[in-house]
């Protein structure tokens, strides 16, 4: 229930901004939260279509991606997190 209160108040900033890369990337992380990982991954290209480096949506995509063999994927998603933030454990994880 909490994701799907914080789902609404990100998706109310969407709708005033449709550029606000924080408030795709929270909509993005909610659905995910909710096992929406379709709908969530949308929203998280959305965020990196405006911020290429929102970490968070890149780590997540990047996970995802990762969970459906999709190797070469997860790679492009990480691969830019293992330089903006060398100490990332997420990132070497994969």
């Amino acid at each position: 229930e909490k994701f799907n209160e914080a789902l609404k108040v990100f998706l109310e900033v969407v709708k005033k901004d449709v550029t606000n890369p924080g408030a795709l990337e929270g909509a993005g992380l909610a659905c995910y939260q909710m096992g929406e990982k379709a709908i969530g991954a949308a929203y998280l290209k959305e965020a990196l279509r405006y911020d290429s480096d929102r970490i968070r949506s890149r780590v997540a995509l990047s996970l995802s991606a990762f969970e459906t063999a999709q190797y070469q994927n997860a790679a492009d998603y990480i691969e830019p997190v293992t330089k903006l933030q060398p100490r990332n454990v997420a990132a070497w994880h994969l």
